[in-house]
C-alpha cells in the first residue's frame, strides 16, 4: 500500500530540505548495488523517480524512461543525467525483481525505508509513478516531468527536447544561486564597515 505524506518536517520541526543530498548520495546502482555516494551530483540533471512495482502506470512508464535515459547519455555523456529510484515497495523481493532492469540507482526498501519515508514526505507526494527534476547541487528544478511533451518524459514524449528543457532550468537555477550568494557576500562588509563606523 502506498505511503501517506502527512508533513514535510521531521519531528523536531526542521526542514528536510537540507538532508536530501545525503539521503540521495546513499543510492546504490541497481545491477552492481555499488554506491555511488557523492558522484550522483556531478550529473547536470538529476531526476528522482518515486515509483512501485505494484503500480500498473509505473510499470508502463519504467521502460520509457529506461530508453530515454540510454539516448540522452548516448548523445549528451555520461554526465548528462542520472536517475535515481525512490521504491515505494515494501516486499524486498518485488523490489530486486522490478529494479534487475534498471540501468541507474536505487534506494534500499527496507535499509534505506526512513530515508525514503523523508522524501516522500518533503516532497509531499501522492501518487506514482512521479518524476522530480533537480540540479546537481539537489535543488528542485522541475516538480514533475512525467508525461508532458516537450518538457518530461513518457509516452509521446522526445527525451532530448525534455532534457534540453531541464538543462536549460538547471542553467537559470544556477545563474540565480550564484547570483544570490555574490549578494549575499556583498552584504557582509557594508554591515562590518557599518558596525565598525558606529564603534568609532
Amino acid at each position: 500500500m502506498p505511503m501517506k505524506a502527512t508533513a514535510v518536517r521531521d519531528s523536531a520541526g526542521v526542514s528536510l530540505a537540507a538532508d536530501v543530498p545525503s539521503i540521495i548520495g546513499k543510492a546504490v546502482n541497481c545491477v552492481t548495488r555499488q554506491q555511488e555516494g557523492v558522484a550522483v551530483f556531478s550529473h547536470e540533471v538529476l531526476l528522482l523517480y518515486f515509483s512501485a512495482s505494484w503500480s500498473p502506470p509505473c510499470r508502463a512508464l519504467t521502460p520509457m524512461l529506461r530508453d530515454a535515459w540510454k539516448q540522452v547519455r548516448d548523445h549528451f555523456g555520461g554526465c548528462a543525467m542520472q536517475v535515481v529510484l525512490v521504491p515505494l515497495d515494501h516486499d524486498e523481493a518485488d523490489w530486486l525483481d522490478y529494479a534487475k532492469d534498471m540501468p541507474w540507482l536505487t534506494l534500499h526498501p527496507r535499509t534505506h525505508r526512513e530515508e525514503i519515508v523523508r522524501l516522500f514526505m518533503h516532497y509531499k507526494i501522492a501518487e506514482a509513478p512521479r518524476l522530480i527534476a533537480t540540479d546537481s547541487l539537489g535543488q528542485v528544478v522541475a516538480e514533475n516531468v512525467r508525461g508532458t511533451p516537450g518538457r518530461g518524459f513518457g509516452f509521446g514524449c522526445d527525451p532530448m527536447a525534455a532534457f534540453e528543457h531541464l538543462q536549460a532550468l538547471t542553467r537559470v537555477k544556477s545563474r540565480v544561486s550564484v547570483a544570490a550568494d555574490v549578494g549575499r557576500a556583498a552584504t557582509v562588509p557594508r554591515t562590518a564597515d557599518a558596525g565598525a563606523q558606529r564603534g568609532a
